[in-house]
This record gives structure tokens, sequence and C-alpha cells, in this order.
């Protein structure tokens, strides 16, 4: 229960003090009096929404501060445990304070506290009731709610809602196994298929390069065969081709020789370069008599490579 009431600066009160008793306690007087002023302080001390419009003028800050009985339900001992916060003679100091800025501030045995921590703790503190809080009887929670109070069950209540977000926790636990599971059935099926795929087509070491290069020539044909059979022209076939002018430069430089011994190394090391250069005449007129368009192995060439 509420113990005593302190406002300060609050709207047009500048302070008052207000000490409850066990039993039925009232607030009367005239209207515009104030009394309405106790009711919207206590909702400030339960989290509601401050503002800096609350603020008596000319002052730079309002505050409110309420002495509660400590509650004794569990869950209100576990919720000021997990903040810290002991109460002190059996009794619970709550503040507010507004400031002119708009930002406010609450503390709760001392201690600085968040208004969403206000909001949790004031169940347990009290409750304000308006002309329609009969429309709560209407809702499931609320039901409950009176029933376990009724039957003076909270310890259990509490136990039940604690084995109930075990028993979630698991149950999730449960599922991320079961997708985890069915994850690698779905992937063993994936590359079991792909497994066969790959034996099906039997892939050569090799083969990938191999067939891009039979797809390069298939589809150059043409250029291919004026190329080569300008090579071997130039390098055998024409009247000027650079056999040709080697086989005439042999042929002096042997004369050479015949006169002058120290150029038969000259006409050595030209024998081979002519070799050379007849063979890779005769290289390109046989590249040139493989090279033949065909449309059927350039489309199996394609079908291979997909």
């Amino acid at each position: 229960m509420l113990v005593e009431l302190l406002v300060e600066n609050f709207a047009v009160v500048e302070r008052a003090r207000v000490r409850f008793h066990a039993g039925l306690n009232l607030l009367t007087g005239e209207t515009g009096s104030g009394k309405s002023l106790v009711v919207d302080a206590l909702g400030l001390l339960f989290g509601g929404r401050a503002s800096a419009d609350l603020i008596r003028t000319d002052a730079e800050r309002a505050r409110i501060t309420g002495i509660f009985e400590a509650p004794v339900s569990t869950a209100a001992k576990k919720l000021l445990a997990e903040s810290g916060i002991e109460a002190e003679d059996g009794e619970l100091l709550v503040e507010r304070e507004i400031l002119a800025n708009g930002k406010s501030r609450a503390f709760v045995g001392s201690r600085p506290v968040t208004a969403a921590l206000l909001r949790d703790l004031s169940r347990h503190l009290g409750d304000i009731h308006g002309q329609h809080d009969q429309q709560q009887l209407f809702s499931p929670a609320s039901q409950r709610e009176m029933l376990d109070s009724f039957a003076g069950c909270e310890s259990q209540t509490a136990e039940l809602g604690a084995t109930f977000l075990r028993w979630k926790a698991i149950s999730a636990e449960l599922d991320d196994f079961e997708r985890n599971e069915q994850e690698k059935l779905r992937m063993a099926d994936l590359w079991s298929f792909q497994k066969k795929e790959i034996e099906a087509v039997a892939p050569l070491s090799g083969e990938e390069a191999a067939l891009e290069n039979e797809r390069s020539v298939l589809r150059n044909v043409s250029r291919l065969q004026e190329n080569a059979a300008s090579a071997h022209s130039l390098l055998y076939d024409a009247e000027g081709s650079a056999a040709a002018q080697l086989r005439v430069a042999l042929r002096r430089i042997e004369e050479l020789a015949r006169v002058d011994d120290s150029q038969r190394e000259t006409a050595e090391a030209l024998k081979p370069a002519l070799i050379a250069v007849e063979e890779a005449g005769r290289a390109m007129a046989e590249y040139v008599d493989r090279l033949e368009a065909n449309p059927d192995r350039l489309e199996e060439v394609e079908t291979r490579l997909a």
C-alpha cells in the first residue's frame, strides 16, 4: 500500500505531503483544489509519461516521492533483486523528477532506474482505476490474474510460468534440430543427384579445355584456312617464299665456302633454319588439309560442353 506521497512544484502545487493509513482514505475538496493531481502524481510514480508542462510556473523541476510498503510477491522481489534494489525497514522509496527540458529521472530505493522498470513494478505497488476499469473484466489476462490472486497461488503461477518458458525454449531447440536434420536430408538428396549427373557425364581430365579449343576452331574455320594458306605460301609455296630465299642464300654461301673455307660454318648454321622453315611450311599445308567446316561436330562439342 501507499504510505506517504510528497509532491513538489507539480502543476499548481508548490509542496504537499499526504500521509495514508490502513483502510479507506478519502481526499475531498472543491473542484480545482488539486485532487486529481494526486492521481496524476501517482501515475508518474507508476511510469507514466512526463512532460515539462507539468512543472510549476517559475520552478526548475518537479519532484514526486512515494513511500510504499515493500511488495511481498515473488515476482516483485525477483524484479527488485535483478535491479539490485533492496527495501529498507519494509518500505520502498520511489521517486520521479521532471526537468525543465522535458526529460525525467526515476529512482527506486535511491537507485536510478528506467520508466519501463517503474511500469513493471507498478503492478506490485498499486493500481489507478478509472470510470471504465470494469471493462478489464472482459480481458482473459485480467480474469486469470484475479483468479490466481483469489486462490493465493502466485508462487505456483510463477513456477508454472518459468516451466512454460523452459518448455518453449526446449521446443524451439527441438524445432531447430528437426530443421537441421531436414536440411541435411535435403542436401544429401541434392548431392546424390549431382553425383549421379557427374558420373553420367564422366568428364575426363583436361577434356573441357580441349573441347573449348575445338569449338573455337570449328567456329572460325574460314579465317583459319585463309591465314594458314597464306602462311604456307609465304614459308614454302610462293616463288619468293622464305624457303626459296633461304635455298638461294645457302647456295651462294656454299659457293663462297668452296673458295673461302671460313664460310663453311655459316653454311652449316643456315641449313637447320632452311629445314625448320620447310617443315613449318609443310605443317601449314597439312593443317589446311585438316580444316573443314563441320556443323554436326560443332553441335556435338557444344552439347558436350553444356
